[in-house]
């Protein structure tokens, strides 16, 4: 049984997750449609499992979360209010910073790929992980549902199994 949890997938499970979103050898179709499908379940697994946060916290995470300091790309800050282990209502803050020496799982570039998915028309105001449908549309939705969260963790399980 393939583990889903974001806590416990291991360095090659997301950079197994990051070649199948960007395969090398893919038409530019299927890599658009890789990216648009894929990017936001990417991300969000990339958050969950840098930050150590269930996926269910890391969908609730909203534009408004991320601080991005003008003038730098060396690191952007992340602010989560509560949490399941603490609901206290005291917000905890991580720095997180850009990895260059392994670009696949470099949260700054993983922001950047769901911005130029989201575009430019896109609010930069409630949930930061957007639904996108199969035929790559961006849903002004967010993945918040519990429905559309065990289909990310299908779709996720399914993807580790086969490679």
């Amino acid at each position: 049984e393939v583990s889903t949890s974001a806590r416990a997938l291991s360095l090659t499970d997301m950079h197994n997750l990051y070649d199948h979103c960007f395969r090398p050898n893919a038409t530019p179709a299927q890599m658009r449609w890789g990216i648009e499908r894929y990017m936001s379940l990417h991300t969000a697994y990339l958050f969950a499992w840098l930050l150590l946060l269930r996926f269910e916290e890391v969908v609730r995470l909203l534009f408004e979360s991320i601080n991005m300091i003008p003038g730098t790309r060396e690191y952007f800050e992340v602010q989560l209010s509560t949490r399941k282990s603490a609901q206290t209502g005291v917000g905890h803050a991580w720095k997180v910073y850009a990895n260059d020496a392994d670009p696949k799982i470099c949260p700054v570039r993983a922001l950047i790929r769901l911005a130029v998915v989201y575009g430019e028309t896109a609010p930069l105001t409630g949930s930061l992980f957007l639904k996108v449908k199969k035929n790559g549309a961006v849903l002004q939705d967010p993945i918040v549902s519990l429905v559309h969260i065990l289909i990310c963790k299908t779709e996720l399980g399914v993807l580790l199994q086969t490679m």
